[in-house]
């Protein structure tokens, strides 16, 4: 008879602190699960502007509580993957925000007619 492996029980919330989220209160600015995979999204300020970096992590459950890790099993893989496509997709959409020019003024609205 073939044995079959249950999945660990999920939790009900995200621990609040993890590794790469103390209690400082420093935390990701978006944030995607898809079952024990978890990725981050952090926003960094440069010169330029804004710039964004990602963090994958998988969730796991010892006797002292959730703990995090940054290893990755097969079986994540895949969730993984579609968490990044996922994370891509909606870093791009906050770069194409419209954004205040350095002189203050606010960005034409939809449909303005920008002059050449």
């Amino acid at each position: 008879m073939a044995r079959t492996k249950t999945a660990p029980p999920r939790p009900a919330e995200a621990p609040t602190t993890t590794p790469e989220t103390p209690a400082t209160g420093d935390r990701p600015v978006h944030e995607l699960r898809l079952g024990r995979v978890r990725c981050s999204v952090w926003k960094n300020e440069s010169d330029t502007g804004p710039w964004y970096s990602v963090k994958l992590t998988r969730l796991y459950k010892t006797d002292d509580g959730w703990k995090a890790s940054p290893s990755l099993n097969r079986d994540d893989l895949l969730p993984a993957a579609k968490l990044c496509e996922e994370a891509a997709l909606w870093i791009f959409r906050q770069q194409q925000q419209p954004t205040p020019a350095p002189d203050g003024t606010p960005p034409p609205a939809d449909g303005d007619d920008i002059p050449f």
